[in-house]
């Protein structure tokens, strides 16, 4: 019996490595971070993430958002972007929904689809109120 765990062991080690190597199975995670967001929609500082340059996305998720003052939470979304390193907007403007289950993809534009280096950065989905939010975020 112990010759058939080993036996079956190194095969499912040897599978395994196979599709680490194949890229089958990526064992990086995403980013979760707890941040605040300003009142006037200002975005907030910048997140940093690599990309593996194999796909046309990003993700972004929010796991919660909620206000800073302890009122009725009734917030459900916040706003992300992505940028390059000199600043300038590489996605479209998202709105995340804290309903959602899964990360949303965000299609990176065209012109910079070798951006390895990325940056998200968030925001408030009202201009009037400021807000705690807990989110992922993922270079892939």
């Amino acid at each position: 019996m112990d010759k058939k765990k080993k036996k079956i062991h190194s095969m499912v080690s040897g599978i395994l490595i196979v599709m680490l190597f194949m890229g089958s199975i990526s064992m990086a995670a995403p980013t979760r971070v707890t941040l605040f967001l300003d009142k006037n929609q200002v975005w907030s500082t910048r997140y940093s993430a690599t990309r593996s340059l194999k796909y046309s996305t990003v993700e972004a998720r929010c796991i919660t958002v909620y206000p800073i003052d302890g009122s009725k939470d009734t917030f459900t979304r916040i706003q992300v972007v992505v940028e390059n390193s000199a600043g300038t907007d590489i996605s479209n403007v998202e709105t995340l929904y804290e309903t959602s289950t899964i990360a949303l993809p965000i299609k990176i534009k065209e012109t910079y689809m070798n951006t390895r280096n990325v940056y998200f950065r968030f925001r408030g989905n009202h201009p009037s109120y400021a807000a705690n939010a807990v989110v992922t975020y993922d270079g892939k």
